[in-house]
Formats: structure tokens, sequence, C-alpha cells
């Protein structure tokens, strides 16, 4: 609610104009409160709807084949639209898009199928879970990529990455580790941006 604020502020002093665009049977909020679902539920405000699935067209296949496979995988989605989790499932599991992989096997089964995707000249996105989880696939991924020629060994680069805490969190000291670091991302005291302590 507070970074909404902060936001329509912005927008306010500039003469802008916002569009707020979700979906909250989708994620939950980041931070504290639901600004979105708060503003569906109490603000008297209509939300402009979309009603019909735009994504997945079956006019923009190549073949016979593709067409009806994206008529099925629309439908697919619809039903997980509609909050019919289980027949959405099983309507894709009929389409042959989900492939049971051991734990172990995971990253590198997404890995293959994601070289395939891209030797097929296909716009591919991976979503992961957690940073950790992004950062364990990315390698899987760049391995296969450099296997295949597609990239070269590259260079290491050290990052820092945030440490994803909520409000309460961050000021109990029980949440970092001796090894964190704080990296400042504009002036604070006597901290200058850029400093790491």
């Amino acid at each position: 609610a507070q970074q909404l604020a902060e936001l329509i502020c912005v927008v306010q002093s500039n003469g802008g104009r916002l569009i707020l665009s979700g979906d909250t049977r989708q994620h939950g909020a980041v931070a504290f409160s639901d600004a979105l679902r708060a503003i569906e539920s109490h603000a008297g405000l209509k939300p402009a709807v979309l009603r019909s699935i735009r994504r997945q067209d079956p006019s923009r296949a190549g073949t016979s084949a593709e067409r009806t496979f994206i008529r099925h995988y629309r439908n697919a989605v619809k039903l997980a639209a509609e909050g019919k989790t289980a027949e959405s499932f099983d309507a894709l599991d009929r389409l042959g898009c989900i492939r049971e992989v051991a734990v172990e096997d995971c990253r590198n089964a997404l890995a293959s199928e994601y070289l395939a995707a891209v030797e097929r000249k296909e716009w591919v996105l991976v979503v992961a879970q957690t940073r950790e989880e992004v950062r364990q696939t990315n390698e899987a991924i760049r391995a296969k990529l450099f296997e295949a020629g597609i990239i070269g060994r590259g260079v290491r680069v050290d990052t820092c990455q945030p440490v994803d805490l909520n409000a309460a969190q961050k000021v109990d000291p029980r949440f970092y580790q001796s090894d964190y670091h704080v990296c400042f991302v504009r002036g604070y005291g006597r901290f200058a941006k850029g400093d790491i302590c």
C-alpha cells in the first residue's frame, strides 16, 4: 500500500496516468497489504476484465497439427482460468505437456528442452520459484548451450544478490548470516551509493 501510494504521488505530480494490471487470483502481494485486491474489493471501481484468451491463437500456427494442439492447449488454459485445476492438468497431460522427472534430473531435463526449443527458433521463458533455483537452472542451461556451441565460455562476474526479507525480518538479526554484505543503492548517512559493507 505504501509503495502504491508513493507511485500514485509520482504519477500525479507528473500529470501521468496509472493503469494497474494484474490478476489477484494468480499471485499474492509481495509486501505488506495487497493494494490491488484492496482496490478491487473496497474502492468501488469497476475493473476492465479480459474475457477472451488471446495468447494461444490457433490462427498463428503453421500447420494443421499445430492449430489442433493450440486449440486443445487453449481449452486447458480456459479450464485453469475457470478454477478447474484438475481438469486443466488432465488436459495438459493428455497433450503431453506434463512430464514427471526425478528431482535430481529436473534441471538437466529442463536445460535439454530449452536447447531443443532454441534450436527450433522458438522464444523460451523459464520460470523458477527462488533465486537459488534460478541460478542453478541458468547454470544448467548455459552448460547445454556451451556444449552445443551456441555460446562461448563466458567470464565469471561476482554480483550482490538481494535477500528476500519482509519488513519484520529486516530488523531481526536472526535472519542475517555473518557473510552477508550491505550494498547501498543510494546515499545514506555516511555511506555513498555503491558502498559495500
